[in-house]
């Protein structure tokens, strides 16, 4: 049986934006939820997580992740202009 390869916050976050520009979203929203084990602060795997979800229409969990991701960052103005435009 193979071991999980623990991977640090960094790789798992890469590995998510390729496959977001891939738009591969189960695998970006798997290696985002990794980066989130490891920690649930992480404000730009919040907003790319919140980003995927806006993507497969899950625009109410769209917009939570997106005013988290501004609570913890208030410098993601992307996720300001995201929000709003979920709203």
């Amino acid at each position: 049986m193979l071991e999980r390869i623990m991977l640090d916050i960094e790789e798992y976050f890469h590995l998510a934006v390729d496959a977001s520009k891939k738009s591969e979203h189960h695998e970006a929203l798997k290696y985002l939820h990794l980066v989130l084990e490891q920690d649930s602060d992480h404000s730009a795997a919040i907003y790319l997580m919140a980003a995927e979800h806006a993507e497969l229409g899950m625009l109410d969990r769209a917009a939570a992740g997106m005013a988290r991701a501004l609570l913890l960052d208030p410098s993601l103005e992307m996720a300001r202009f995201q929000l709003a435009m979920l709203h």
